[in-house]
């Protein structure tokens, strides 16, 4: 109960991961992080396609979500569903409550998902334009740019 009430009504998060500095309530958690992003170990595979990941519960979320096509987290409010509860949770944060808590530590950007963040940081900050046209071999920092130039819009 005092791990839960830390962890979750305090955001108490003192276990701190020595690569990346992101903490963590749990050990085990940090564990995981550190398996899975800095070791890179995939122990669970996907039966169907190359999937692979180091938790299991990623694959149950992967094969439920990609291969059986159900998104079982819903929003009361819009027509929004997605297959992980963490979608869900950022969704209701930033269409809903507002809320951007991911905050660029160059330009004190804020963003609803630290996935966005990343892409901020490595595009805007660190110039990488990951994605190249085919065609004309013309960089973009964005997949979505690139399609969208691809399709003449």
């Amino acid at each position: 109960m005092k791990t839960h009430i830390d962890s979750v009504h305090e955001q108490r998060k003192s276990h701190e991961c020595s690569f990346c500095r992101n903490t963590f309530a749990r050990i085990a958690h940090l564990k995981i992080h550190v398996d899975s992003v800095h070791e890179k170990k995939k122990s669970h595979v996907c039966s169907i396609c190359d999937y692979s990941s180091s938790r299991k519960d990623s694959l149950k979320i992967h094969i439920v979500s990609v291969h059986e096509k159900k998104k079982l987290h819903k929003c009361l409010i819009y027509d929004y569903s997605s297959a992980k509860n963490s979608n869900l949770k950022a969704h209701v944060g930033l269409v809903h409550e507002g809320k951007k808590p991911h905050k660029c530590y160059i330009c004190d950007f804020n963003f609803a998902c630290k996935s966005t963040l990343k892409e901020h940081i490595s595009s805007v900050h660190e110039g990488k334009k990951s994605y190249i046209c085919s065609i004309c071999d013309h960089p973009f920092y964005k997949q979505s740019y690139l399609k969208t130039r691809a399709s003449g819009s």
